[in-house]
């Protein structure tokens, strides 16, 4: 019942429009995206915690591997490292 007397009072103040959503701050900027981008496009092979290395010394943002990964999903890039050995054979 709370939640509509909220409603009700937000009403009669005009303030009955959407609010803007929570959460955390992120802490990568345009730039600092656009420097991930360039990363995996010339070390695609890296792990995301040598990433992670990478984008602390040049952007001295520190970041865990996990979300550097949320990154590269939120940037549209699958980050697959390069097989170590070939393919096997199917008879």
């Amino acid at each position: 019942m709370s939640t509509v007397k909220r409603y009700v009072k937000r009403q009669a103040q005009g303030q009955l429009a959407a609010r803007r959503g929570g959460g955390r701050k992120r802490l990568l900027d345009a730039g600092g995206c656009e420097q991930l981008r360039r990363q995996v496009q010339e070390h695609h092979d890296w792990s995301l915690a040598r990433h992670a290395e990478e984008l602390t010394k040049v952007t001295g943002v520190e970041l865990k591997k996990s979300s550097v990964g949320n990154y590269l999903k939120r940037l549209g890039i699958t980050h697959k490292k390069r097989v170590s050995s070939p393919p096997s054979e199917m008879s």
